[in-house]
């Protein structure tokens, strides 16, 4: 088991590296391409790119979830169903794109362009998927750090000599392509792609409840392009778009670091409930330290943010940022309360709790959106009503650190929520000086839950690193 940590602890390294650098670069990109393009090219990329992610969705069809908490793993089974599924998805779109005039003449040929990464990811999401599972991200990381940059150097030349959405769909399809390539490389002789007939027809049958939570997922993460594609114009969709992005920047930066290494030991510590509760606690405790000062930085000084990175022409996008910062601070229970309940196989609950809030939000967004606009989307993402389910359930089973980490969160948002609201009252005259300070307070921030929740975990990570199996990782709390 010691071998299993020193493997998590590395894959989790890693995977920040990783995520740091696609960080730094994502950011750079958006921020140059925000002054080369124009609100409306990036509202049709979007709706673009909503089509795109649905299709990913129904190709994986639930399998990556399902294979990666199962002992027996058939990836060749799972490749062979993915590969023939986006070739039917491909084909199809070719054939219904001159029909998709609704967003602007472009779009049929973006659409056609950039379906190509359908076919691209239905390999390369299976070898991602295997470096992940069999905690192997280091593998992944060149891979990863070559598609963000090949993104970045494409949709930039190409937006400099001013191809508009063009430049973004290229960037797209370049990224996916370089990735899959190296990808490729990284799993090859590793990863098993015999094919065993009866594994087929389990993995489909396995995985028809996470399909079904996919589905309601993706109404919960997409439903909002969805929304406003349909009500509103592509101009206010880049709007929103770019304030989404920006502010979810952050939770998939912290976040889809500890994601790819914490399902997998939440499916090893699947029987052993005290172990599963505290890696639970710890692992939302450490994202939240790290996010809630940035979120609360960002609901008092968006509009200067916005200004500064992005340029005059996005401050409409200011309120939303400043609306959506909340968003990411108001449900913190479900960030890894949902892979809990995924590793235990409590899928009824799982697909209670997507059903109900995808219904919620679509039918709240719809009609909010309709009401107030692209703010009244934003509205919608208050209500946690579909998390209730889960939030519940994750506390009947790790009931005691549940009730520990309430009490921390509690510290946490106190403590950053109060420091951003003095500062702007006390600098409310000068925005910019606000936000200078405000900033300075988010790095104290990170030192002070450090010292308080710490706990020696620098020293026990260093430990398991060094392969010094003195120091347990049971201390870890």
């Amino acid at each position: 088991m010691y071998g299993l940590q020193r493997k998590a602890l590395v894959s989790l390294l890693s995977s920040y590296i990783s995520q740091f650098v696609t960080m730094v670069v994502n950011l750079a990109t958006k921020l140059v391409l925000a002054r080369l393009i124009a609100p409306d090219d990036l509202g049709v990329y979007a709706v673009a790119l909503f089509f795109l992610l649905a299709g990913d969705m129904l190709v994986d069809a639930g399998m990556s979830q399902h294979i990666a908490r199962e002992k027996d793993r058939p990836y060749g089974n799972m490749l062979l169903i993915r590969l023939v599924l986006s070739i039917v998805l491909f084909a199809t779109v070719q054939g219904i794109a001159d029909k998709l005039t609704r967003w602007g003449p472009e779009f049929p040929d973006v659409i056609r362009l950039m379906a190509i990464t359908l076919i691209v990811k239905a390999y390369s999401g299976v070898a991602n998927l295997f470096l992940d599972r069999e905690l192997l991200i280091h593998r992944s990381v060149i891979p990863q750090l070559v598609r963000i940059g090949t993104m970045g150097l494409v949709s930039l030349l190409l937006a400099y000599l001013g191809y508009g959405v063009w430049a973004l769909a290229w960037g797209t399809v370049a990224s996916e392509v370089a990735f899959g390539l190296l990808i490729s490389y990284s799993v090859r002789n590793r990863m098993p792609l015999t094919l065993t007939w009866q594994h087929t027809s389990r993995l489909i049958w396995g995985s028809r409840f996470l399909f079904l939570m996919a589905i309601m997922g993706f109404a919960l993460q997409q439903g909002d392009t969805a929304i406003m594609g349909s009500l509103l114009s592509t101009e206010q969709v880049g709007y929103y778009t770019m304030a989404f992005t920006l502010i979810m920047l952050i939770s998939r930066v912290v976040e889809s670091a500890v994601f790819r290494v914490i399902y997998p030991l939440f499916c090893e510590y699947a029987d052993n409930l005290p172990k599963l509760g505290k890696l639970y606690r710890t692992a939302t405790l450490a994202i939240y330290c790290i996010e809630v000062p940035i979120y609360s930085y960002l609901l008092f000084n968006s509009p200067v943010v916005v200004s500064v990175l992005l340029g005059e022409k996005w401050l409409p996008a200011a309120g939303l940022m400043q609306a959506l910062a909340i968003v990411g601070m108001i449900n913190p229970f479900t960030t890894f309360g949902n892979e809990v309940l995924r590793a235990r196989k409590l899928d009824s609950v799982l697909t209670t709790s997507t059903v109900l809030g995808a219904v919620v939000l679509m039918t709240s967004g719809y009609l909010l959106t309709e009401w107030l606009g692209a703010i009244g989307m934003v509205l919608a993402h208050y209500l946690i009503i579909g998390s209730l389910p889960v939030i519940i359930t994750v506390r009947k089973l790790v009931s005691e650190e549940f009730a520990e980490l309430s009490s921390q969160l509690f510290v946490v948002y106190a403590t950053a929520l109060m420091l951003m609201f003095i500062a702007s009252v006390a600098l409310a005259v000068n925005p910019y000086l606000q936000a200078v300070i405000a900033g300075l307070s988010i790095p104290i921030c990170w030192y002070t839950y450090y010292r308080i929740f710490g706990n020696g975990i620098g020293r026990i990570a260093w430990s398991i690193l060094l392969s010094r199996p003195s120091v347990p990782v049971s201390e870890i709390s």
